[in-house]
């Protein structure tokens, strides 16, 4: 799978706390291509409480995006809104309410900062590995082989997230290390498969594109 030089984070890739880091790596990645890194740092620490980029007195406004969730499902808790988050937190006025956020209350009307805060961190998914651990050890096994073959720990994986972000802030134009990375014997097959695909497509283009026009062909004759 692919691998990102921030802060070591090579598990857990799909989850919310990877969608969050997403949208923070982009937020930080275009306010200094823009320059405006430096006044608009957005929530350095994240804490999951509700927070909107605003204004500097004297100074550019900050930049502003609009969410578009094409077809994507918006349902409460849906990736799609960590990324956002991380976004808004990276220093992104993106407008918005909290209430597709995991740990809002329609009952309350508000929301739980401290479980926003657990998934941006992804410390449900330790929560639940140290269960399966106690209860369950072979599907702890099944379920987290990526975990145990790149040795994260539960009780490592809030702090993973934690360099993740802190690396992000200090090099957001970090390279990737590989668009198709081994670690630990583990590769991204459906890359290699997609790259195989276009690859018969390209030669199937070259083939018909060498082939002569039947219709200047004829032409010719005439």
């Amino acid at each position: 799978y692919q691998r990102r030089v921030h802060g070591g984070a090579v598990v857990g890739l799909t989850n919310y706390a990877a969608a969050y880091a997403t949208g923070l790596l982009l937020a930080r990645r275009m306010l200094k291509k823009l320059r405006l890194d430096a006044k608009y740092q957005g929530v350095e620490e994240a804490d999951g409480e509700e927070y909107h980029v605003e204004p500097i007195k004297g100074y550019r406004r900050p930049y502003k995006a609009n969410l578009d969730s094409g077809l994507a499902r918006t349902t409460t808790g849906a990736r799609l809104f960590g990324v956002m988050k991380g976004a808004v937190d990276g220093g992104i006025n993106v407008p918005h309410s909290v209430k597709r956020f995991p740990g809002f209350s329609k009952e309350k009307g508000e929301l739980d900062s401290e479980e926003l805060r657990k998934r941006i961190f992804a410390v449900h998914v330790a929560e639940y590995q140290k269960r399966l651990q106690a209860e369950e050890p072979d599907q702890y096994q099944s379920k987290f082989s990526m975990y145990i073959e790149a040795g994260v720990t539960p009780d490592e994986i809030e702090n993973m997230w934690k360099e993740c972000h802190e690396s992000i802030r200090k090099f957001p134009d970090a390279a990737r290390i590989a668009d198709t990375h081994k670690v630990s014997g583990v590769v991204n097959t459906k890359k290699k498969e997609y790259m195989k695909k276009t690859q018969r497509y390209k030669t199937a283009l070259k083939v018909r594109n060498k082939k002569p026009s039947t219709k200047r062909s004829i032409q010719k004759k005439l």
